[in-house]
């Protein structure tokens, strides 16, 4: 009985570990938000109330810049390719949820609660501008949070550490691009 109650307080230890997932916003009705796990799986999400909020905070602001929706990995647009590596760091509940079902609303959804503890960039980063000719933009490529926030980001009347939302890049972690 005694490993049976061990193996439980063990696997349940192993859930709340938090790991890091590529964030994306997706352009639809609906939920919106989504990270994928190291293995590409795709998650709808809906943030914790027990999130950090200087994390949203900063994911809002980068979100606000437009053009920055983050990317499940390298992307292409209009075949110009493209990286918007938004990592959060957090803990994802196994459990699926449906959001609530009313007429004249979007349809109900399954989604997982986020508990997001912290947001980080893997520079460069990739912003997508709308040109001024049909089918056209500019693709700005921002090399620290310096050129996207060049007045810096306070919060809670404090200047935002930006050294601490820098992701590695993929080369020092093994990966293939970055």
């Amino acid at each position: 009985m005694k490993s049976l109650f061990a193996a439980l307080f063990f696997a349940t230890c192993a859930c709340a570990v938090a790991e890091e997932y590529r964030y994306h916003l997706k352009a639809t009705t609906g939920l919106q938000e989504c990270v994928f796990d190291q293995q590409g799986k795709e998650a709808t999400i809906v943030f914790s109330k027990d999130s950090d909020s200087e994390a949203r905070f900063i994911l809002e602001k980068i979100l606000e810049l437009g053009g920055i929706n983050g990317t499940k990995g390298k992307d292409e647009w209009h075949g110009a390719p493209f990286d918007q590596a938004i990592i959060l760091k957090g803990k994802l509940e196994p459990k699926i949820q449906r959001t609530a079902s009313a007429p004249d609303t979007a349809q109900s959804e399954d989604y997982q609660e986020f508990k997001l503890e912290e947001v980080m960039v893997r520079f460069p980063l990739v912003r997508h501008r709308p040109g001024k000719v049909f089918d056209t933009a500019f693709l700005e490529t921002h090399f620290s949070f310096d050129t996207l926030f060049p007045e810096g980001l306070e919060f809670k009347g404090t200047k935002i550490n930006f050294d601490k939302h820098i992701a590695k890049s993929e080369h020092a972690v093994g990966g293939n691009g970055g």
